[in-house]
């Protein structure tokens, strides 16, 4: 097999680069045959939906990692939406949180005292 412990490492990462190379590609000729995404085809990168939600990249970047942004899914090293799922997540986001009502101002009592004036 190998002579030392350095020369297994070394073959088993490169066997190891070589895999993931190879799923690479594999996702990219699926997308390639697939063809356009269905539902209008349009994919939004994470600096779109940050626009869209109104949040740091990064909060896009944590709530895909950990599922809460359904829909969103990684090509390579990017993190990538399909407009449809952006705009129901946004729906159902809608849905879930009704907006906070307004508070009626409260009335503000106002003193105004002048000063006493010395003899």
């Amino acid at each position: 097999m190998y002579a030392t412990a350095a020369e297994a490492w070394a073959a088993m990462k490169q066997h190891l680069a070589g895999a993931r190379e190879a799923k690479r590609w594999a996702i990219a000729l699926e997308l390639k045959e697939a063809g356009p995404m269905s539902n209008g085809g349009d994919t939004l990168s994470a600096e779109d939906i940050a626009r869209r939600l109104v949040e740091n990249v990064r909060t896009i970047h944590e709530w895909a990692r950990s599922g809460k942004l359904t829909g969103a899914f990684k090509l390579g090293r990017r993190w990538k939406m399909a407009r449809p799922d952006l705009e129901a997540y946004v729906a159902m986001q809608k849905e879930r949180k009704p907006a906070p009502k307004a508070r009626p101002a409260r009335p503000v009592k106002v003193e105004i005292r002048r000063a006493k004036e010395a003899p």
